[in-house]
């Protein structure tokens, strides 16, 4: 059902229409009754110039006012005088039935005009999701590849990234390791290395305390400490202080062997159902951490750069509309996308390994997805469309009009009969 703005659209157009229909009306009226008005008097000229030839003077009528006739009615009544019966007159008895799908194809035609696809079309597409695919199988798992040799401090770069880790501020609470919360996940147990959590994390550095807790048997046991595991209690700083060091230390912790949880599986850890506490604890051990997201990218980076290549390759030479340009652009890297998270899914389901499931890949696709739908639903949004016709039809009706107008008056004896000035021959 429409809604009540929707409603008021609809009558403040048919208002509109009305109007446009009146106006239409009384000019056609005017044409027509001058149309009439002209071709008596080019009768009566004709008359005059016979006259002119036996002998007889020539004696003018003044041109006559025009009046403002009722357009269609006048029409109705000079054909029902001519014995047609105006009843029974269609618009579709006038057009073929190939015309009148064309009519309905144009006035039903979306708001951007969506381009069609070829054959470089299909075998790009499907190349961009091949080259994706194959990004996601290099570098997807988190035990192997590069997540393994960005993480390892013996490489090139992973040595580079350990000198990075080192460059924060020691003696932070989020890094407090006593009893439950030590050893190699501490960042996981610790909420504010978990970017969810960034105002915690920012809590405890101004105020110098470390706050979390574990589980025991089912039990929540919270921990809120001022000093560290061995005893030094912590350093206490400004709000502008706290934060500034806070961004330090996720930013240098993002370089570690560890890097940082995925957001939100900080509060994973801290749910009461054991098992999904493992399952987050085991992730995080295998490697499935911030970093790794960012190696699973790759595949979207892939995927991105080969569409928007070739589309400014390909139709940059065009005179397209910016509008039809980038909805050819979003079917083609959204089918790409489809291709490379079906086979991403494909490859968990048989692996039976959810550490393979490419987080940031899933994501975009969504992303990419129902901004597609919501784009094609408003496209094909009945009463813009109606608006859109109407406008067209408003700007063409009067072009036209005036152009008929224009020829008529650039018309020597037409133009002076209409302004009422007297003939000369």
């Amino acid at each position: 059902m429409a809604s009540k703005k929707q409603r008021q659209q609809i009558e403040n157009i048919n208002n509109e229409l009305n109007a446009l229909h009146e106006k239409a009306d009384n000019e056609l009226g005017v044409i027509s009754s001058a149309n009439s008005e002209l071709l008596n008097s080019v009768h009566k000229l004709q008359t005059q110039f016979e006259n002119v030839f036996r002998g007889n003077p020539i004696e003018l009528e003044p041109v006559q006012d025009l009046s403002v006739g009722n357009g269609l009615v006048w029409s109705n009544n000079y054909l029902t005088n001519k014995g047609y019966d105006t009843s029974k007159i269609r618009l579709e008895s006038l057009l073929t039935s190939s015309e009148i799908i064309a009519i309905e194809r144009e006035i039903n035609r979306p708001l951007v005009k969506s381009l069609k696809w070829d054959r470089w079309d299909y075998i790009l597409t499907f190349c961009a999701g091949a080259l994706g695919s194959t990004a996601d199988f290099l570098w997807g798992d988190p035990s192997k590849g590069l997540s393994t040799y960005l993480s390892d401090q013996n490489t090139l770069v992973g040595g580079w990234f350990g000198k990075i880790h080192s460059l924060h501020h020691s003696g932070s609470p989020m890094d407090y390791q006593g009893f439950k919360m030590g050893g190699s996940n501490h960042r996981l147990r610790s909420i504010g290395h978990d970017l969810f959590g960034f105002l915690q994390g920012i809590w405890q550095i101004k105020n110098g305390t470390f706050t979390g807790g574990y589980f025991q048997e089912g039990q929540w046991h919270k921990i809120a400490s001022e000093y560290n595991q061995y005893g030094t209690p912590y350093e206490k700083f400004t709000m502008v202080e706290a934060i500034w060091r806070y961004s330090v230390h996720v930013f240098c912790d993002f370089f570690s062997t560890k890097s940082l949880p995925i957001p939100g599986f900080g509060y994973l850890a801290r749910i009461p159902i054991r098992k999904v506490r493992v399952l987050a604890d085991e992730a995080y051990s295998k490697g499935y951490n911030m970093r790794h997201i960012f190696v699973q990218s790759l595949s979207i980076i892939v995927v991105e750069l080969v569409i928007r290549i070739y589309a400014y390759l390909r139709y940059r030479e065009l005179d397209l509309p910016k509008e039809s340009f980038l909805l050819k652009q979003s079917e083609m890297r959204l089918m790409a996308h489809c291709l490379v998270t079906s086979f991403n899914v494909g490859k968990v389901v048989v692996t039976k390994n959810p550490l393979l499931l490419n987080l940031p890949q899933v994501l975009f696709t969504c992303y990419q997805f129902w901004p597609f739908i919501i784009d094609r639903y408003r496209r094909n949004n009945r009463i813009q469309i109606m608006v859109r016709n109407l406008e067209e039809i408003g700007s063409e009706a009067e072009a036209r009009f005036l152009e008929s107008i224009s020829n008529f008056q650039s018309t020597k004896e037409f133009g002076n009969f209409l302004f009422q000035k007297p003939i000369t021959l």
